[in-house]
């Protein structure tokens, strides 16, 4: 078997894939929630179970995956809310935010205003190095900076009484593998 060079098409291997130019997309995945998701979690820094996730199977090890995650999100006490990105289940320690003292590392976070219940849209952009071929999943976990019990809410807002006057809406988590 030969290997391929072509100006257009890029690097074909000996066994038939094809290795993009860098830059160039090479798959995408994405989970999209229509319905809405709660959690109470206590006081401090609980973290919720997985509110969605979304895997990918890199084609190469050099190439790098952007993460964008848009999702709506309110509390049942007004506060402090926080998201967190989750790679296999553990925190994505390079998609926090280098706190001081004992500050929470979040990779986004809002505050829901004290005379709204409403909804707060956040999200992030994370740029990833996975370094492998395995099934990589990315996964949004939430918690909030209440010092009592608080329950977090998606797609809805906290007073969702089901009237004409309240609406519900998506969240998504999109992966990119990205040529290098």
């Amino acid at each position: 078997m030969s290997l391929i060079l072509d100006g257009t098409a890029g690097v074909t291997f000996p066994n038939a894939t094809v290795q993009a130019s860098a830059g160039s997309i090479l798959q995408v995945q994405s989970t999209v929630l229509n319905s809405t998701f709660s959690q109470s979690l206590a006081a401090g820094f609980v973290v919720s179970s997985d509110v969605m996730s979304v895997s990918i199977t890199p084609k190469f090890s050099t190439s790098k995956i952007l993460v964008v995650c848009n999702f709506v999100m309110s509390l049942s006490e007004n506060n402090r809310m926080f998201g967190l990105l989750y790679k296999n289940g553990s925190v994505l320690s390079g998609a926090t935010g280098n706190a001081s003292s004992s500050a929470s590392r979040v990779t986004t976070m809002g505050v829901q205003d004290a005379n709204l219940f409403g909804a707060v849209p956040l999200g992030f952009n994370y740029l990833d190095s996975p370094a492998t071929t395995s099934a990589t999943s990315y996964s949004l976990r939430l918690s909030h900076g209440s010092s009592s019990t608080n329950t977090v809410y998606v797609n809805q807002s906290t007073n969702d009484d089901g009237s004409v006057y309240r609406g519900r809406s998506i969240s998504t988590i999109t992966v990119m593998e990205i040529a290098q």
